[in-house]
């Protein structure tokens, strides 16, 4: 964030403590200043909320709006991406980061960075993380019930035996979703790169020779960090250094 615009986050920080305004209110403002095109204040108010750590989905999506229409290719992405990992449901969410993608000056093309991953990303891609959460301790909690009933009661019911199998099944199935959902979108870091030709080198140091000046916008995968430098993966695999201030993590 720019420092002029943090200044402003302060002072509205500040204002908001003495006034004792709501996040509501503040959220609410951001929206105001947004329908009358004043991008870099609507960025403010919203950035305000997220200081004192209040984050929702809406809130990145209308970040990543207003981003977007000051010109801030990088941090519309990077928020929309935010947006999207605490709702995968919303297909809104969904529709402005693709299209905010598409924006990027650098289209990267080659192979998938891993097949398998896509072919499971694709299965939890449209669950929310706390959704599988809950549905596997439900799960859990019937599957425990049926065991007490029959085990501790002797439950001779002829359906008892088949619905424990089927919760078995059920739960198993919905606890390796919450896994893989759970490190696709938090284990596996990554980050967008926030600023236009963004220079990706060969090592961890300025001295290193530059392989490609990367687009504001582009999404990576951080394999390593050293001293201030990220080791990067592109989506055609291709692997190099970035200072960490030229990038955001998702």
């Amino acid at each position: 964030m720019p420092k002029w615009l943090c200044a402003i986050v302060i002072g509205m920080l500040q204002l908001s403590s003495a006034a004792g305004a709501s996040v509501d209110s503040v959220f609410s403002a951001g929206n105001s200043h947004y329908e009358a095109r004043h991008y870099d204040s609507a960025i403010a108010a919203y950035e305000l909320i997220l200081a004192i750590d209040r984050e929702s989905a809406p809130l990145h999506f209308n970040l990543g709006n207003a981003y977007f229409r000051a010109g801030d290719l990088g941090h519309a992405i990077l928020h929309y991406a935010k947006a999207e990992r605490l709702d995968p449901t919303d297909a809104d969410i969904r529709a402005n980061l693709d299209f905010a993608r598409s924006r990027v000056a650098v289209q990267v093309d080659g192979v998938q960075l891993n097949p398998v991953r896509a072919v499971l990303g694709s299965l939890v891609g449209g669950f929310r993380l706390d959704r599988l959460g809950w549905i596997s301790s439900v799960l859990f909690l019937l599957l425990l019930g049926g065991l007490a009933y029959r085990l501790g009661f002797r439950g001779r019911a002829r359906w008892l035996m088949p619905a424990i199998y089927v919760t078995v099944v059920m739960f198993v199935t919905a606890a390796a979703l919450t896994t893989i959902k759970y490190r696709l979108d938090y284990l596996i870091p990554r980050a967008v790169i926030v600023t236009n030709d963004a220079p990706v080198s060969t090592g961890p140091s300025d001295q290193a020779e530059t392989e490609l000046l990367a687009a504001a916008g582009m999404m990576v995968e951080i394999v390593n960090d050293q001293a201030g430098w990220y080791e990067i993966q592109l989506e055609n695999a291709r692997r190099g250094w970035i200072r960490q201030d030229l990038v955001a993590v998702i």
